[in-house]
């Protein structure tokens, strides 16, 4: 799902030889559009010095401590953006723009319960923001809440039909729901939107996927990547879809491809190690099945594959020692259990 960010910086703020400001207004002005000229070119660090200057000549200055939290979460710091939106929210209550903005940070922290206050916060100011309705869906989205995103994401595209983000969203969340047909919509208005969306298309043809449609999932799969050669998730994708179709060598170029663009990704170590496993190449899987544990020393599902290509080379020890690791890690692996049975009854 896209990751949802709202920005606001206001309009360049001009003082056109007003003589009812003093130097310092004048000035903090001044350093105030030099900040945005800054932010605007992706030089942070000097816009957030313009912004302190601006601040320390007027420190009523909502505009630059929203700004300046701006450029912060830009870079990352996002507890140093959420105090100056905070700073910001002080001086102005009904600031809606910094309640958007500090939602946003809260939301990139993991914080989704703050993130949805905010945004509700801002709500109570403006119930017309569709941007606010958005973020907060995206937070309950985070929280597992689906019902409640799908209802934000209503909202959001009640008030602007256009709202690409918010059909791309709301498909996320009707997918998670195992409403695929619903989610396919969505994306399809998505696209209309927005057809050069990348990760529109990836999601679509991940809801294709878990649909059993594994044409049309790799199809979109890779307009996905001939628009975006970037993405690790659409080539994995693409290569379970080919999985599914028993094209088991696409699927290992795939997930070579994805592991070449993220080599600590575990999905797409353990989903080549299956393919592998499925051309007898039993070595191969089990170098993918240990890489996928040596990144995520807990995944279950890695120890169980392994533990069926152990199985498959007739190292009996090694499969039991494999799934009951498996079981271990989730008691609700009825196999795991079951092969367990099995070799206790065949003595091994």
């Amino acid at each position: 799902m896209k990751k949802y960010l709202y920005f606001v910086l206001p309009a360049l703020l001009l003082y056109a030889g007003c003589s009812t400001l003093n130097d310092n207004i004048k000035k903090s002005v001044i350093y105030y559009n030099q900040g945005n000229d800054f932010y605007n070119n992706g030089e942070y660090d000097s816009a957030i010095e313009s912004y302190t200057l601006a601040g320390s000549l007027n420190p009523n200055y909502v505009e630059a401590y929203n700004n300046r939290g701006c450029a912060h979460y830009s870079k990352g710091e996002f507890d140093s953006a959420i105090a100056d939106y905070t700073l910001a929210i002080g001086l102005n209550s009904n600031y809606t723009d910094a309640y958007n903005n500090r939602g946003c940070a809260y939301y990139s922290k993991g914080d989704n319960e703050s993130a949805i206050a905010d945004y509700t916060l801002s709500l109570g100011l403006n119930p017309n923001d569709a941007e606010a309705y958005n973020g907060r869906g995206v937070a309950n989205y985070n929280k597992g809440e689906y019902d409640s995103a799908i209802a934000d994401y209503d909202s959001a595209i009640g008030l602007n039909s256009d709202y690409a983000d918010a059909y791309n969203n709301r498909g996320c969340a009707y997918h998670k729901k195992d409403d695929y047909n619903s989610a396919i919509t969505d994306f399809d208005q998505a696209l209309i939107l927005d057809l050069n969306d990348a990760e529109v298309f990836n999601n679509r043809g991940c809801a294709y996927y878990s649909k059993g449609d594994n044409e049309n999932a790799i199809a979109d799969y890779t307009l996905s990547i001939i628009l975006n050669p970037n993405n690790a998730e659409s080539y994995n994708g693409r290569g379970a879809a080919s999985y599914k179709k028993g094209e088991y060598d696409s699927a290992i170029s795939d997930y070579t491809m994805a592991i070449s663009l993220n080599q600590n990704y575990v999905d797409a170590y353990n989903n080549r190690g299956a393919a592998y496993h499925k051309k007898e190449n039993y070595n191969s899987a089990i170098a993918d099945f240990n890489e996928a544990l040596n990144l995520d020393p807990n995944n279950a599902e890695a120890y169980n594959n392994k533990a069926i290509t152990l199985y498959s080379k007739d190292d009996y020890a090694g499969a039991r020692s494999s799934w009951s690791e498996a079981l271990r890690l989730d008691p609700g692996k009825d196999y795991a259990r079951e092969m367990l049975e099995l070799l206790q009854k065949k003595g091994y």
